[in-house]
C-alpha cells in the first residue's frame, strides 16, 4: 500500500523533523560544549595553584638573591614549603628538572634525584620528558597523560600544568585528574536525555490533541463539500472557535447560502419562464381554434 501524503501525515513529519533537530543540537553542541567548558575550568583550576606555588619559589630565589641565604638553603627551604602544599585535600605538586630528573615528589620521595626518561604511562608515553620539553620550548604549558587514581585504583586521564622557573632549572608542576570531567559529561548527558525524553512524551501527547482536532475540522469540511457538491445546499458547516479552520467554515457557509439562493431564484425564473411558456401555448390553441371556425363560416357562405 503505497504511502499517502495526508495533511496528518506531513505536520507529523514536520513535528519530527523539528524534534529530530533540536535532539542532534543537544547531542552535538550542548553537550559537547559542556565538556569543553568543564575541560577548560579544570585547566584554568589547575593553571592558578601552579601559579600560587611558583610565587613560593619565587620569594626563596629573592632570599638567594639579596644575600640572605645562600642557593642551597634557598633550594632547600623552597622544596620543603612545597613538598607540605595541598589541594583539593590530597593534590600535590613536585618538581623536576630539564633533563629530566627528580627534585623533589612529595608522596614518592624514593624518586628524588633519580632519572624519569624510561617513566611512562600506561599507553607508554614518557611524560615527565614531555614536561621538559614543554618547559624547555614554550616555558609553560599543558600536558595529557594517564595515571592511575589511588581513591580508586583504576587508570584515569590526567592533565598536568607544568612551568619552567629559570633561575634554578626546575620545573614546577601539579596535576588534576579527568575522569571527573567524563562524568559529569554523563551526567549532563543524562539529564539531557531526561529533557528530550518528557519533551517527547509532553509534546506528542499535546500534538496527538492538536492533530486530532484539525482532523475532524478538515474531515468535517470534506464532507460538508461533498454534500454540497451533491446538491444538498442546506448543509452547514459547524464554525466553531475563533482559529483559521473556523473562519473557512464560515465562508463556506456563506457560499452555500448565496449558492442556495441562486438556485433558488433560478428555481423562480423557470417557474416563471414555464408558466409563460404554458400561457402562450394555450393563446396559440385559442387563435388557432377561432381561425378554424372564421374558416368554417367561409365556406359555409
Amino acid at each position: 500500500m503505497a504511502w499517502k501524503w495526508t495533511l496528518a501525515r506531513k505536520i507529523s513529519l514536520l513535528f519530527l523533523v523539528v524534534f529530530a533537530v533540536f535532539a542532534a543540537q543537544e547531542a552535538f553542541y550542548v553537550l559537547p560544549t559542556f565538556k569543553s567548558r568543564l575541560f577548560e575550568r579544570r585547566q584554568a583550576e589547575n593553571r592558578a595553584v601552579v601559579e600560587v606555588a611558583f610565587g613560593v619559589l619565587e620569594h626563596f630565589a629573592a632570599l638567594e638573591s639579596s644575600g640572605k641565604v645562600s642557593r642551597v638553603q634557598a633550594q632547600a627551604a623552597a622544596k620543603e614549603a612545597i613538598r607540605s602544599l595541598r589541594y583539593e585535600d590530597k593534590n600535590y605538586f613536585w618538581i623536576n628538572d630539564l633533563e629530566p630528573r627528580m627534585i623533589m615528589h612529595p608522596t614518592r620521595p624514593e624518586l628524588d634525584g633519580k632519572p624519569l626518561g624510561e617513566v611512562r604511562d600506561p599507553s607508554g608515553k614518557a611524560y615527565f620528558v614531555t614536561f621538559a620539553e614543554v618547559a624547555r620550548k614554550s616555558g609553560q604549558g599543558f600536558v595529557e597523560y594517564e595515571f592511575m587514581k589511588p581513591q580508586t585504583g583504576k587508570v584515569v586521564p590526567k592533565i598536568s600544568f607544568v612551568k619552567l622557573f629559570p633561575a634554578w632549572g626546575w620545573v614546577l608542576g601539579s596535576g588534576v585528574y579527568l575522569d571527573d570531567v567524563e562524568a559529569e559529561g554523563w551526567k549532563m548527558a543524562s539529564m539531557l536525555g531526561v529533557g528530550i525524553l518528557a519533551a517527547l512524551v509532553l509534546g506528542g501527547a499535546g500534538f496527538r490533541a492538536l492533530l486530532r482536532g484539525i482532523n475532524a475540522s478538515v474531515k468535517e469540511v470534506h464532507e460538508g463539500i461533498e454534500r454540497i457538491a451533491d446538491g444538498k445546499l442546506t448543509h452547514r458547516f459547524k464554525a466553531q472557535g475563533e482559529d483559521e479552520l473556523a473562519g473557512m467554515a464560515g465562508n463556506l457557509n456563506g457560499l452555500a447560502g448565496r449558492l442556495q439562493d441562486d438556485f433558488r431564484g433560478i428555481l423562480r425564473a423557470s417557474e416563471s419562464t414555464a408558466a409563460g411558456a404554458t400561457q402562450l401555448n394555450t393563446t396559440s390553441h385559442e387563435q388557432l381554434k377561432a381561425s378554424e371556425e372564421v374558416a368554417q363560416g367561409a365556406q359555409t357562405l
